[in-house]
């Protein structure tokens, strides 16, 4: 444990961090828009973080060491080498991913074909123990690897029920697709491991807009040559949605409700 010091550019976010570590006992000291923590435990920073709003985590800078916050030029000193909280966020998860490993549980959400009252597939669903999936944005690294390692449990434990009628559902995220033929390629190459046929998997794309589209309608006939669904997860509203569906051509899409613009292009559609 050490002494560590962060700093916001707008005080509100630094006035937001003090109520979260107050609100979990932890004794903080807050100068302005910098807040410092002496002796703070690992969980307690990780649940702090994950509590954090999105802009807060972005606005915020760390810095660890020691330094007095009696002392003006020591302060400034410490203010001007914070650096972004990736790193820290990174070192945090890998720190505790044995517990992450050992309590994870999997857990498989039917889909329900209301029309012959049947299951007719299995979306994978990852708990771990601490928020990990809300620290994806800042921590990468660990992240990313506590990520796959959810996914290739889910497809481990789903090889032991899924049936050659039952599909599966597993989510992968833009933001760790720097090399997606890669990532996917391997993935392809542990579904035979696991005795499971690319046609039974769909492969859900989420937040799939913040990837260019041209680079997403290839990774799309990549997956679907090799015989893999795609689902595009939340659709959205409005034109945005209708270009997206248009483009990419999925074979299934999630909607939480349609616009009735959405109902009328949809039902021009050729759906099972």
């Amino acid at each position: 444990m050490s002494r560590r010091l962060f700093v916001f550019r707008e005080n509100i976010h630094a006035e937001e961090l003090e109520k979260i570590a107050e609100g979990v006992g932890v004794k903080v000291k807050r100068i302005q828009n910098v807040v410092i923590m002496d002796n703070i435990r690992d969980e307690e920073l990780i649940y702090i973080f994950t509590e954090l709003s999105e802009n807060a985590l972005k606005d915020m800078r760390i810095y660890e060491g020691n330094f007095r916050e009696e002392s003006c030029q020591s302060l400034i000193k410490a203010v001007a080498r914070a650096e972004p909280p990736e790193s820290l966020i990174d070192k945090l998860i890998f720190n505790n991913l044995g517990k992450v490993f050992v309590d994870t549980k999997i857990f498989f959400h039917a889909i329900v074909d209301v029309r012959q009252k049947k299951i007719k597939a299995f979306e994978a669903l990852c708990r771990p123990p601490i928020k990990i999936v809300d620290l994806i944005n800042i921590g990468k690294s660990t992240s990313e690897f506590s990520e796959n390692f959810c996914r290739y449990a889910a497809l481990k434990k789903a090889s032991k029920f899924l049936g050659e009628n039952l599909l599966l559902f597993m989510n992968f995220h833009p933001r760790f697709l720097k090399d997606p033929f890669k990532v996917f390629g391997d993935f392809l190459s542990t579904l035979y491991t696991h005795d499971v046929k690319p046609n039974q998997i769909v492969v859900e794309l989420t937040e799939y807009e913040e990837l260019d589209i041209f680079a997403v309608k290839n990774l799309i006939y990549f997956l679907k040559s090799e015989g893999v669904k795609v689902a595009l997860d939340d659709v959205g509203s409005g034109y945005s949605g209708l270009f997206y569906l248009s483009e990419l051509n999925p074979d299934i899409i999630k909607i939480d409700e349609l616009t009735e613009e959405q109902r009328r292009y949809l039902e021009s559609w050729k759906l099972d």
